[in-house]
């Protein structure tokens, strides 16, 4: 078994020799597993290449979602005693079934001697993440975004064209930056 992590950083040379090995896959005895964010690729090339090796016969995709409610609780009784339910519910409030987070969340809880509710803070590690996947976008937006926090979880564009100050479409050019990087997400009753 190769596992290849976060294919979507790799150069265009290396997608390349992906590409030209996927035909080769089925005549060896080699399990790949390949992890990649939903981003587009600056490159035409490394985009080309990329789509390629998703969309090929000798690949099979599996989109991981997001953990339900459910799932969370089970992680977490699994770890810790938590009879009433409310740590668990106050992991899953704080990750929204983000795998990673919930982990670390986790084990916030499993490391103390009396967990509770209010120790639950997110880690440097889960931090440090998230700052990576913001300092990609340019600074328009992220202006865009940090107006955004002003306005909670969810936000619509007018509302963000109010606090911002700036016209629909610039907004809308940011944002569109920060769907495709997976920083900012739609929301399927959305009005904008």
């Amino acid at each position: 078994a190769i596992v290849l992590d976060a294919v979507h950083s790799a150069d265009s040379a290396s997608l390349e020799l992906l590409q030209s090995w996927i035909d080769q896959l089925p005549r060896s005895r080699i399990l790949l597993l390949l992890t990649l964010a939903r981003v587009d690729l600056p490159h035409p090339a490394s985009r080309a290449h990329l789509a390629y090796v998703c969309g090929h016969r000798n690949t099979t995709r599996i989109t991981l979602q997001r953990l339900s409610e459910a799932d969370v609780a089970t992680y977490v009784h699994a770890l810790i005693v938590d009879p009433s339910g409310d740590l668990a519910r106050d992991v899953y409030a704080k990750s929204e079934g983000n795998a990673f987070f919930m982990g670390e969340l986790a084990r916030q809880l499993q490391d103390s001697d009396h967990p509770s509710p209010r120790d639950l803070a997110m880690p440097d590690a889960a931090l440090e993440l998230v700052r990576r996947r913001l300092a990609i976008l340019d600074e328009a937006a992220r202006g865009a975004l940090s107006h955004a926090a002003v306005l909670g979880r969810r936000f619509e564009l007018p509302a963000l064209q109010a606090v911002s100050g700036e016209d629909a479409h610039t907004l809308m050019n940011s944002l569109d930056d920060a769907l495709a990087h997976g920083v900012v997400l739609r929301v399927p009753d959305s009005r904008t």
